[in-house]
């Protein structure tokens, strides 16, 4: 029986090692994704599996770098390679990065409820107040992690205002104490201040979500993040609280919201306009910063689709409703 083997591995060995060589070739991630035209997902929908209206947010497809990906990529229209490095900060792993982006998802819900209720001048009350700890700087001294929440820095409860004033009243050099949640479970961290413009910090971003009561649900898939669905929530969200429909045509676009109702500058609009014209949208919304590209791809492409550019929250419907 050994012999057989052994014959067998001695006259097939090129052909076995080959085999192996492209499995692992073709299963190997390079430093490297792909951006390509995305698709549209009806959050209307989400809010109300009856709803008449039509209000979709876009999204960008993106793959992550294998062999056979990227060598489609470089035969396939508006499939794009871009370096890791590239939609990461210099000191953090990819999985810092998508940590960030599903915070942000977070953080554009509550702004999306916070601006739509306020619209529709209706109350909203806050259950509860998070802040996600969503970028370390490289100059800072600190073992917090991408992800953790902020619950207090040497005894006084995390807020900006009350932190800021305490930090303040510190030197330098200084270490204090941080208490963090991150996957259920606290822990106590540490920074040592640094000083910026004058004002005492511990080095880090974050960014505040809030929980609502008695609010309208979204329903978000687990794969889904990033803050650039804002713009559309925040508008389905509107619709919905007044049951109203603006138009009936099918709204597609993108744009972040923050908590003032402004729709701010987003990534990859190429691929979400090109997407949204694949799945026969009417129009799309667009930030104002993006707007000048997406009129280009829209004119490269012959696209059939009317684009409109919104400021904030209040220009987009007076321009939806016009």
């Amino acid at each position: 029986m050994l012999n057989k083997m052994y014959e067998f591995l001695k006259e097939n060995i090129k052909s076995i090692l080959i085999i192996v060589v492209f499995v692992v070739a073709i299963n190997l991630n390079l430093p490297f994704s792909v951006y390509a035209p995305g698709g549209t997902i009806d959050i209307s929908k989400r809010l109300n599996k009856n709803s008449k209206t039509s209000v979709n947010m876009t999204y960008v497809s993106f793959v992550e770098g294998k062999v056979p990906i990227l060598l489609l990529s470089l035969i396939l229209p508006n499939w794009d390679i871009v370096k890791n490095d590239d939609i990461k900060y210099d000191n953090e792993e990819m999985a810092d990065s998508l940590k960030r982006d599903r915070i942000s998802l977070y953080e554009s819900i509550s702004n999306a409820k916070s601006v739509a209720y306020k619209y529709v001048n209706k109350p909203l009350k806050i259950e509860k107040t998070t802040y996600y700890v969503t970028y370390i700087s490289s100059s800072s001294d600190t073992d917090l992690k991408i992800g953790d929440e902020l619950i207090s820095i040497d005894g006084h409860d995390f807020t900006p205002d009350i932190v800021d004033d305490y930090l303040n009243t510190l030197e330098e050099g200084m270490k204090v104490s941080i208490k963090v949640k991150n996957s259920d479970k606290e822990y106590t961290r540490y920074a040592s201040l640094i000083k910026v413009n004058d004002k005492t910090l511990i080095g880090v971003s974050y960014a505040k979500v809030n929980d609502y009561k008695d609010s309208l649900e979204y329903n978000y898939k687990k794969s889904e993040s990033g803050p650039s669905g804002g713009a559309m929530l925040t508008l389905a969200l509107i619709q919905e609280l007044n049951n109203e429909t603006i138009t009936d045509k099918k709204i597609c676009g993108t744009g972040t919201i923050d908590e003032a109702g402004n729709i701010g500058e987003i990534g990859g609009v190429k691929y979400k306009i090109l997407g949204a014209s694949k799945n026969k949208c009417d129009v799309f919304i667009t930030p104002k910063e993006n707007y000048e590209e997406a009129k280009k791809v829209k004119e490269k492409n012959k696209l059939k689709i009317k684009l409109i550019e919104a400021n904030n929250i209040e220009d987009l419907m007076e321009k939806l409703s016009s």
